[in-house]
This record gives structure tokens, sequence and C-alpha cells, in this order.
């Protein structure tokens, strides 16, 4: 693949909307022993079956081009699962002979992830781990369902996403304060907190703090973590509060919020 014809299949794969970029209209051939030329949807260069494939109804896409779809679902989370347009999925299982070794596995796992209810989505609660664990890894006691790590042995509790260690356990102990050691300490540079909904730690990289979580799309205020309806009172749009947080996390402000739980000293939001 020649770099303008990359670079036309970038621009082309930015814009992919609900809107077909192309019709899969074949040119006629110019002879019996001419093959049918299509036009690929994305970098819009006339191709043949040969080298390319049906992806939809209405579209051909060039193996090159479906080669980057898959790779740059992989790099943007908004870009996943690799699709052809608004609808139709592309599932990596039907090309997997396009993809190298790395990108299949990588497509797999992400897929495994991405497909699993967000009531069972587990990684492993070892902060040294954070394997994904399966439902087929799953077990249940009386009261509980735990997902067992294959990689580190690790119980996690598939209902609080914590470690669980016996029938003691209670999901409602998580204070939202312990950080596991790999993650950078939270600054201006680095803001990490935990999706309110899915527990997954998310890096918010924009400065309005209206955020929506790439995994299981919770939209959310990044200071109070309350349901996002409108800016909330006491809130900055952007950024996080003018007078900072003390050396326990909390807000230095009347409100006291704390950076990780939204709650504060009492255990309140509001």
């Amino acid at each position: 693949m020649s770099n303008k014809q990359q670079r036309k299949a970038k621009q082309a794969l930015k814009r992919r909307s609900g809107n077909p970029v192309s019709q899969c209209i074949p040119t006629i051939a110019s002879s019996p022993e001419d093959p049918e030329t299509y036009q690929c949807a994305a970098c819009l260069e006339e191709v043949t079956l040969n080298d390319a494939s049906t992806t939809c109804m209405e579209h051909v896409m060039c193996n090159d081009c479906l080669r980057l779809v898959f790779e740059r679902s992989l790099s943007n989370m908004d870009e996943f699962p690799a699709m052809c347009c608004s609808g139709n999925n592309l599932h990596h299982k039907v090309y997997a002979h396009l993809l190298s070794p790395e990108v299949l596995e990588q497509y797999t796992l992400r897929a495994a992830q991405h497909f699993t209810p967000l009531r069972f989505r587990v990684f492993c609660s070892n902060s040294e781990c954070s394997e994904f664990v399966s439902k087929r890894h799953f077990t249940s006691t009386q009261w509980f369902d735990i997902a067992i790590c294959t990689k580190c042995d690790t119980y996690t509790c598939v209902g609080c996403k914590l470690e669980w260690h016996d029938e003691g356990h209670r999901c409602d102990e998580d204070s939202g304060n312990d950080m596991p050691d790999w993650l950078p300490k939270y600054s201006q540079d680095c803001r990490i907190k935990k999706c309110p909904r899915c527990k997954i730690f998310l890096e918010h990289k924009e400065a309005c703090n209206h955020f929506s979580c790439s995994f299981c799309e919770h939209q959310f205020c990044f200071i109070c973590l309350l349901p996002w309806n409108g800016q909330h009172e006491g809130c900055k749009l952007y950024g996080d509060p003018d007078e900072g947080y003390d050396e326990e996390g909390f807000e230095r402000n009347d409100r006291g919020l704390h950076i990780m739980t939204g709650l504060d000293r009492n255990g309140k939001n509001r």
C-alpha cells in the first residue's frame, strides 16, 4: 500500500459514520477475461475481489484497509470494535488470515472484554496482574460469584471487583481510596480515577469534566463522580478545584469531597 493510499485510507476511516462510504457497485469488465473491479469503501481505490473482501451488503474493502481498520481499532477505543460502517462489525475470525499473529491475539482478547456484559467484566484485583478474567473462570459460593485469575490465582469478587478472601467478604467495604502501587500519583498532568460504574481506572486527558467511560460508556462528572446531568453545583467545568486537595485527598474547601470517591469525611456527596 503506497503512502498516498495510506493517507487516503486514514482520511476515509476518520470520517466513517452511519452513512455508507461508497456503494458496492462493480466496474463493468472491458472484456470477459478482465475481472470486475470494485471501489474500496476506505481508500476509494479500484480493487478486485482477489485483493479485497465484501464487508457488508453495500461495501467492499481492500485487504490493506481491512488490516488498517483492525489496527486502528486497537489503538483508539472510540473505533472499537472494527467496523465497516455503522452497525456492521467486522468479525476478527473472518479476517484472521489478513492479520498478523500479534494483532489477532490482541484483538481476540479485546473482543472478549468488550462483548462481555459489564456485570461480568472482571479484571484481576491483584494490582501487579490486572489480567482480564473470562466468565468461564467464574465459580460460585452460596453468596458470591468469584473470578479466579488463571495467571496469578487471585480470587476477585464479581460483584464489587475487589479481592475475595472468604465468606466474610463485604462488597460495601470499598473505600475507593486504595490505589495500586503501579498507578502514577494523581496530578494535574495525570488525572486518573475509577469509573463509578465499572471500577476501571481511567485517565482523563481532556479539560472538560464531563467524562464518558471508554469501557462501559457511563457519563459522569470527573470531580464529584455523580452521573452527568449538566454541570454540578460546586464542580468546575474544566480542571480540578482551584483550592486543590489536602494530604488526605479531600478538597480544600467547605464541601471537601475526596478526589477518588467523591465523598466528604462523613461519607456524603452533597
